[in-house]
């Protein structure tokens, strides 16, 4: 466990000894500790955060950030939420300073799982609010900071990537809550998780068919005052003057709309029953 906080805190886990040997390479000489680590850390964890640390996630207090040291902040509740999970949950109140801190000292929050498999990524994609969308436009500048950490042995899983319990991804939770900024994020972002299925057999496009939240384009009133993120501006123009979710579905993946869920459903059947139609053009 204690190896695993020291990687948590930011630990160089690079540096050699006199005999050439980093910790990196000792762990990985060890089979399956990365695991072991992992399981026993969250045991460990789990349930030690104090009331003041709650309160000061949700309050956006960033004051409180610097009186305490990296381990306590590392510290979970009983539902394994670490402070970015309650940071983002909706008894927070302006916690966007709060989540900017956090993120720049321990970055590996971003990945950690709740007892649901929720990353805070996840909690953001439910979310409408400002504190939601600065986590979703710094997820992938974050995690290559883990990575840079040497941290990939305990998260190789980009967070808009991670399943929870029901086997979704943040895009799938975005589009059932009708996050659009979010939505489109994460699409722009990794275009490949549009073709992921949950433990209901569905994809993204599934999941928007079936709950129909964003019935317009994605690109609203709500996020225009803000630059777009690196990774987005090749397309920005095309994106908020044309495509709807829809578009960037199907352009993300195609065959998503011939598979079918474990009702025996495609996509365009779903619509069909909320008497929306779709032309599918295929090369």
């Amino acid at each position: 466990m204690k190896v695993r906080v020291l990687m948590e805190c930011s630990a160089d886990f690079t540096i050699k000894s006199s005999h050439a040997i980093s910790p990196w390479d000792l762990i990985q000489s060890q089979d399956n500790f990365a695991n072991k680590m992992r399981d026993e850390t969250d045991i460990a964890m789990n349930g030690m955060m104090k009331k003041e640390l709650y309160k000061a996630s949700i309050t956006g207090d960033v004051q409180f950030l610097s009186r305490h040291d990296d381990i306590y902040l590392l510290s979970r509740s009983m539902e394994g939420n670490n402070i970015l999970h309650t940071a983002i949950s909706p008894k927070s109140t302006q916690p966007i300073e709060f989540i900017k801190k956090i993120l720049q000292r321990i970055p590996i929050l971003l990945c950690q799982t709740n007892a649901n498999g929720d990353t805070p990524l996840h909690f953001a994609a439910r979310a409408r609010t400002s504190a939601a969308h600065e986590l979703t436009i710094s997820c992938k500048n974050t995690f290559q900071r883990v990575l840079d950490m040497g941290a990939s042995f305990l998260y190789s899983t980009p967070p808009w990537r991670v399943r929870n319990s029901e086997g979704n991804t943040p895009l799938h939770e975005a589009l059932r809550a009708g996050n659009s900024t979010c939505a489109r994020f994460l699409i722009e972002l990794d275009d490949e998780v549009a073709s992921f299925v949950n433990n209901y057999k569905e994809t993204p496009l599934h999941v928007y068919a079936r709950y129909l939240q964003i019935p317009g384009p994605l690109w609203g009133n709500q996020i225009s005052e803000r630059p777009l993120p690196q990774f987005c501006n090749r397309n920005a123009e095309r994106i908020s003057t044309q495509l709807s979710e829809l578009d960037l579905l199907l352009e993300a993946n195609i065959s998503a709309a011939f598979l079918r869920d474990m009702e025996g459903l495609t996509s365009p059947l779903h619509l069909e029953q909320l008497s929306v139609t779709i032309i599918l053009k295929t090369p």
